[in-house]
């Protein structure tokens, strides 16, 4: 939980920030937050909005928010009687330290990352995730482990376009559903991008993926094999190409985690945002000729 907290605020000079300038930005963001809710009733309702209260939690609304969020549960009548007469000034991190090691914690640990990748109770990888919740893994270690490692494709059964699809949404935000049959009519994935991504999820001796007889879209056609190929998050700036003599799968685990960081870090954090907050609020593009929310990293279309 430590390290997905850690990535609330995180961006290209964050990651130096001490604990108290990122509480500062979550509490800037919810303030901005909340200003936008009550300026959206005033539209809606024609009322001026009440009075706005931004003011710190006090110890008994803090105690009790953080042993819900943090372990899913209440904390204990005497749990509250020693917190609130406890005078020292780093009380409330200490009480933090202290939920993130019990066993509910873990458990609201690996309910977010199950969550994540629709892990049920029988998956074979139920178990691994299960330890890596335990052992409070940094959460890009996670995620390199389950590509690089192969136990997504296993949970897949090998399927290399369920697994592309569930690293692009699950952990780059990205939608590719509608890419496997045409080029998507809201993203800028086409069909042939879902093939060259789904490639770098095949297993060793598994044979190569080919365009479907379907394929009508140019620069190929129908029975081409695909080669590997990253997933394209910018229009800007192209991903690097996939090394041909290293396995695929280390190759988008470290893009990910590594070069890719900015968007990885953007959706764990929104990943735990909607499930302390709710979602934010995504601000529309008057401009967009698709006439839809941008997503939250802009394309440079």
């Amino acid at each position: 939980m430590k390290h997905l907290l850690c990535c609330l605020a995180v961006s290209a000079s964050a990651l130096a920030d001490t604990p108290e300038l990122m509480a500062t930005r979550i509490d800037d963001a919810l303030a901005r937050d909340h200003l936008k809710a009550l300026e959206q009733q005033r539209k809606h309702t024609n009322s001026l909005p009440p009075e706005i209260d931004l003011a710190v939690a006090d110890d008994s609304v803090f105690l009790r928010r953080a042993c819900i969020d943090i372990t899913g549960r209440l904390p204990a009548a005497d749990e509250v009687r020693k917190f609130l007469a406890d005078q020292t000034p780093d009380k409330r991190a200490r009480l933090a330290d202290a939920l993130v090691q019990e066993p509910g914690a873990v458990q609201v640990r690996f309910r977010m990352l199950s969550e994540a990748f629709r892990v049920k109770e029988n998956d074979a990888y139920a178990a691994w995730l299960l330890k890596a919740a335990e052992e409070d893994r940094p959460f890009d270690q996670i995620i390199s482990s389950l590509i690089s490692e192969g136990h997504l494709g296993r949970h897949d059964e090998e399927n290399a376009f369920h697994s592309a699809n569930e690293v692009a949404a699950a952990v780059l935000g990205e939608d590719l559903n509608c890419a496997l049959c045409h080029n998507h009519p809201y993203e800028a994935h086409s069909l042939k991008q879902y093939y060259e991504f789904a490639a770098c999820f095949i297993a060793p001796g598994n044979p190569a993926l080919s365009l479907p007889r379907y394929y009508h879209q140019g620069h190929g056609k129908p029975g081409d094999l695909v080669k590997p190929e990253l997933l394209r998050l910018t229009t800007r700036e192209p991903p690097p190409a996939i090394k041909r003599n290293m396995d695929p799968r280390a190759q988008v685990a470290k893009w990910i985690t590594t070069e890719s960081s900015h968007r990885f870090a953007m959706v764990a954090a929104l990943r735990v945002w909607s499930g302390l907050f709710g979602m934010p609020g995504i601000e529309e593009d008057k401009n967009d000729r698709r006439h839809r929310p941008r997503p939250f990293l802009e394309r440079g279309e």
